[in-house]
């Protein structure tokens, strides 16, 4: 999803308030999951799962 995002941004089809909606999304997705990765005492690279022929999901 974040690269996704980022292609959007990068090819400058998005409006600056596009840009801006973006960026904080992404911030509060990467907190949710620090807050989650915490509760279920994860980290980082235990969600990288071996998604097979398409390789790693991170």
């Amino acid at each position: 999803m974040e690269g996704q995002a980022l292609r959007r941004v990068e090819s400058g089809d998005l409006t600056e308030e596009q840009e801006e909606r973006i960026g904080l999304t992404l911030m509060l997705l990467e907190d949710r999951m620090e807050v989650l990765r915490s509760r279920f005492g994860l980290e980082p690279e235990d969600l990288n799962i071996d998604l097979g022929p398409l390789g790693p999901l991170l």
